[in-house]
């Protein structure tokens, strides 16, 4: 029986299966941990959009000033910084609201917005319907 004839694999068979094996799982790691950066990256942007949502909302409801303001917030235990800018357009009563949101102590913005405002005219404050009172009613009182 000769050598050639018997069946199996020569080391530098497996030598090279092992080779081709090695690449394509190096490969597959390097995806896996870029794709787990890409969504460190999403989570983030997302976290500073829900930051400049809520600066906005409440510099909507706020006393309007003119010019910027700084701050912080956090966000699932994550902490950003934002700036916000208020300005005059040229329509009268028409103010723009821009806020940028970086993470806490880096230069690099993660998101920008911008949003538009109208100052009501003072005789549209005095013409508003009072909001109800919230107030619940008592419970567990029986009528009399």
């Amino acid at each position: 029986m000769s050598r050639r004839s018997e069946a199996g694999f020569t080391l530098i068979e497996v030598l090279a299966a092992l080779l081709i094996f090695s690449v394509a799982i190096i490969g597959l790691t390097a995806a896996g941990t870029e794709s787990a950066r890409s969504v460190s990256a999403i989570e983030q942007k997302m976290l500073a959009g829900i930051v400049a949502d809520n600066v906005l909302t409440n510099a909507r409801y706020e006393r309007l000033q003119v010019g910027a303001r700084r701050g912080e917030e956090e966000q699932l235990g994550r902490n950003f910084d934002w700036d916000l800018e208020t300005q005059e357009t040229e329509a009268a009563g028409f103010y723009r609201f821009i806020v940028k949101v970086s993470q806490q102590n880096q230069n690099q913005v993660l998101i920008e917005r911008d949003a538009y405002f109208r100052r009501p005219s003072s005789s549209a404050l005095t013409n508003q319907v009072p909001a109800p009172n919230n107030t619940p009613p008592d419970e567990g009182v029986p009528d009399e």
